[in-house]
């Protein structure tokens, strides 16, 4: 009864009744069907609700439009769990940015590395210049501490344990980072490992700060000394 004999100028904004009318339309004169993915409306209290849209004409056999069908999907709570998911990870970015702490997951089914962006900036690689796998990742650690990365890893992979290692980092203007890497591994019920997850936290300011303090204290029990 609240509907019939009525038009969306009877329950929208004119704009965007117009707007409606407006596709409507050009539904029918296309003779195509319209996928709206994602559009906002306002309902009857007031409120906002988001639509998965479909619309197609139908026609008579002299090929009049006779109707318009629609149909249309509320997807109002998979936006707001896409909008909460797009903010949560914003917020994992920049907390691991401030921690300069990066993740990474291999699957050792395709060999497919995926970094978090802090990763490439801890490397200081382009993302779109780097083949992501795991040999990819053996070339970007320091040529002296590749062998002892590398072993670490396929020790785990024999005892089914995870592990941690500091290991060095050689940039391309000469400069050494130091990173402190954790990795684990899951495996399938047959013991075949699947995935690869880990972190990657640059720590060369405390390296280079636990260093200094420990040359302070050689000098220090030097002057004791003497």
């Amino acid at each position: 009864e609240d509907l019939l004999g009525k038009n969306d100028y009877d329950f929208f904004p004119k704009e965007q009744a117009e707007a409606f009318t407006q596709k409507d339309r050009a539904v029918l004169e296309s003779r195509k069907l319209l996928e709206i993915s994602a559009e906002p409306i306002k309902i009857a209290d007031g409120s906002e609700r988001w639509l998965h849209t479909f619309k197609t004409g139908l026609y008579d056999e002299a090929g009049r439009a006779t109707h318009l069908l629609g149909i249309s999907v509320d997807i109002t709570d998979r936006i707001a769990m896409e909008e909460n998911l797009r903010a949560s990870q914003q917020r994992l970015a920049e907390a691991q940015r401030m921690a300069h702490l990066g993740h990474w997951e291999l699957d050792l089914l395709s060999n497919e590395l995926r970094w978090s962006d802090e990763i490439y900036r801890i490397f200081e690689i382009d993302k779109r210049q780097f083949g992501a796998s795991y040999e990819a990742f053996l070339d970007a650690i320091h040529p002296e501490d590749r062998d002892e990365v590398n072993k670490a890893y396929t020790d785990s992979l024999k005892s089914r344990s995870s592990y941690q290692i500091h290991h060095r980092l050689l940039m391309k203007d000469g400069r050494i980072k130091y990173v402190l890497e954790k990795c684990e591994t899951l495996f399938d019920a047959d013991g075949k490992p699947l995935r690869s997850l880990g972190t990657v936290q640059d720590v060369t300011a405390s390296m280079f700060a636990e260093k200094a303090l420990g040359e302070q204290q050689k000098v220090l029990e030097q002057a004791l000394e003497g």
